[in-house]
């Protein structure tokens, strides 16, 4: 969405004492050596900073212009950076996302912390203990990824997401054998990838289960959060509106929606969003309309497995 040209920073907004400015002069900006990222640099004079000021889109601009991501934020991003610092990371993508400003070339060359980046990403979405507005910005930056197949770097770290292997989840094993029946391919897929979980170490086979019910547990908890008693919480609201935006995305792509598509079937997730109470609440418009969107998409008529139109 536009944003209004009074929100926008100016160029004195960009050169004035400011608390942003300042500490982009302080911490990275023009600096003679490596910045540093420290805790509480990241958690009270950013994180809280704009916890403050309820991330007002002007401060996030400032931010962006001032390059926080590329020359403070990821430079001094590893394994060992707080949650905070992964938060900051996501806010920011989806600040470049908005703008039509790249992302994903800030990462191409770590993409060993990268990957870590983003399973952690992955990992604060199950978080339960985030606040939903938190959630959102770590939902919007997966939701950007899943758009930005064409880049290997983001490839590797979502094609494991929707492989053969999240029918493990599907509610019982008649189910899935009966769309393995489907065809030879789909029988030597799921065989494949049972034999490439038995043949990993302890720390693979988690992983493996990580990723292949990664989908399953946001699903779960979507599921939970279209029943809540205050259909009036916003945040829960958008959250909820972003969450099916990435089901609409995720099912209107062939390589995404091929074993994707059965997962949702066997949820009856349309009859269960029907009668929900978010949809069922007079003010939710938009959500009603993801609905008939995700509708479409889910009874489309083609084959998921072989891509041929059906009549």
């Amino acid at each position: 969405m536009a944003q209004s040209f009074d929100i926008r920073p100016t160029v004195n907004d960009l050169q004035e004492e400011s608390r942003w400015v300042n500490l982009a002069k302080t911490h990275w900006m023009k600096l003679s050596k490596a910045p540093k990222a420290k805790p509480e640099v990241i958690k009270n004079d950013l994180w809280d900073g704009l916890v403050s000021e309820k991330f007002a889109v002007r401060s996030l601009l400032i931010l962006e212009n001032l390059h926080i991501l590329e020359k403070f934020l990821w430079p001094t991003y590893s394994e060992d950076s707080s949650n905070y610092h992964v938060l900051l990371i996501a806010v920011i993508a989806g600040v470049k996302q908005r703008e039509h400003l790249p992302i994903w070339e800030h990462f191409t060359e770590r993409p060993t912390d990268f990957s870590n980046l983003f399973r952690r990403i992955l990992a604060m979405n199950l978080d339960t203990t985030l606040p939903t507005k938190s959630k959102t910005y770590l939902l919007s930056f997966v939701i950007s990824a899943f758009r930005s197949l064409e880049y290997a770097l983001i490839r590797k770290e979502c094609a494991p997401l929707v492989t053969i292997s999240i029918w493990h989840n599907l509610h019982n094993d008649t189910s899935r054998n009966r769309l393995l029946e489907q065809s030879d391919a789909l029988k030597r897929g799921w065989r494949m990838a049972v034999k490439r979980y038995e043949k990993a170490d302890d720390s693979g086979k988690a992983k493996f289960r990580f990723e292949r019910s990664w989908l399953y547990s946001m699903l779960l908890d979507f599921l939970q959060r279209i029943n809540v008693a205050d259909c009036s919480d916003l945040d829960n609201v958008r959250y909820c509106e972003r969450f099916m935006e990435f089901l609409v995305d995720l099912d209107s792509q062939l390589p995404t929606r091929r074993y994707f598509n059965s997962m949702l079937k066997d949820l009856n997730l349309l009859a269960v969003i029907r009668v929900s109470r978010l949809y069922n609440e007079e003010s939710n418009a938009l959500f009603r309309d993801f609905y008939t969107l995700l509708r479409h998409f889910i009874i489309f008529a083609v084959d998921d497995h072989n891509e041929a139109f059906q009549r």
